[in-house]
């Protein structure tokens, strides 16, 4: 157990200083430059908000993913830009006030948020919001959500073909509405491949903290991989660093999420369902930016490329090319309608 504390810690320390906060956090950014833009009369102010973590926007995750969509927008667009990255608990709210005092968009990344910006929607008469993994119901929010039961369907699908044990893990950070469809689409697809697959899961807890603890995440997926578990799915952000160093560790696989972490362990790693935060980002900074931003949902799914499993050169040697054909074939399935995912689960 120490041995493997050890290694995680260690393993943290490096993502720590990949995601070191540099610079001023909260101050606007001129960013011209000669870059091609588009051509506006008006110069935009956009303002985003990341879900808190000791790494900021650099955590090889959920939040690396929408900086890189705001860069996208950077290279089509004359903007104006702050970003706020918060590291400890409770700072998310202050800078979400910050943040739409004087922006034209705010943009707020990761569940939760979006009780803040409603009480900020309150406050300023002008600003537009952009909530990412929530819905809210008010003129002046965009709602973008994904259908992760559909990229989860496709994760659980692939893990039950390739298991041996015929047992499966799942690692959820909190019983929320989105890791719920994480968890009913990982399900559902590996039963689909596997009728007489087990799928075991773990809950780390029932607060924020769930997300943030990768040591809770090592010790679930040891319980798992105890209990037959030889593939394991986090949806549990940060904590699932633990989930990886615990099937690494043990000789089993795990499966990523958000972005391709297929990179962490290569040859434990057996893929990564990864949500395309980057697209939604981009796509609604275009919107404000083109005068077409809505008020509303938006939703993304396998037909809009809004997730995807992740296949490279740290994973193809674990993926046959039938186990793929499989996964292609399951996936126009579901884009087709002709194979539907359950969005909540049964035990």
């Amino acid at each position: 157990m120490m041995v493997s504390r050890r290694r995680l810690l260690a393993a943290m320390a490096g993502v720590g200083v990949a995601g070191g906060l540099a610079g001023v956090r909260g101050a606007w950014a001129d960013i011209s430059s000669s870059r091609s833009r588009s051509q506006t009369t008006r110069r935009w102010r956009v303002a985003i908000v990341y879900g808190r973590s000791e790494a900021g926007k650099f955590d090889k995750g959920f939040n690396q993913l929408a900086f890189s969509g705001l860069e996208a927008a950077r290279e089509r667009h004359d903007l104006i830009v702050r970003e706020f990255e918060p590291v400890g608990p409770g700072e998310e709210a202050s800078m979400i006030l910050q943040a739409a005092a004087d922006a034209d968009l705010v943009i707020t990344v990761g569940y939760g948020l979006h009780f803040a910006a409603q009480e900020a929607a309150g406050l300023s008469r002008d600003a537009r919001f952009s909530v990412i993994d929530a819905v809210v119901d008010h003129p002046r929010f965009q709602s973008l959500v994904f259908r992760e039961h559909e990229g989860a369907f496709l994760a659980g699908l692939l893990a039950a073909q390739t298991s041996r044990s015929g047992v499966l893990g799942f690692v959820g950070a909190v019983a929320t509405p989105v890791i719920e469809r994480f968890r009913a689409g990982h399900r559902a697809g590996a039963r689909y491949a596997l009728p007489s697959v087990a799928v075991k899961d773990a809950w780390l807890g029932t607060t924020s903290e769930a997300y943030h603890t990768p040591f809770k995440g090592l010790l679930a997926a040891e319980r798992l991989i105890a209990q037959g578990a030889d593939v394991v799915f986090a949806a549990a952000g940060r904590s699932g660093f633990g989930v990886y160093q615990a099937a690494a560790d043990q000789g089993v696989l795990a499966i990523g999420v958000d972005a391709n972490q297929n990179f962490l362990h290569p040859g434990t790693m057996l893929t990564s369902m990864v949500k395309r935060v980057d697209i939604a980002v981009a796509l609604t900074i275009n919107a404000l930016v083109d005068e077409t931003w809505s008020p509303g949902v938006r939703s993304l799914g396998l037909k809009e490329d809004g997730v995807a499993l992740a296949l490279d050169g740290h994973n193809r040697s674990l993926i046959s090319d039938d186990r793929w054909e499989q996964v292609l074939k399951a996936r126009e399935d579901l884009i087709a309608g002709r194979l539907t995912s359950p969005e909540k689960g049964e035990g």
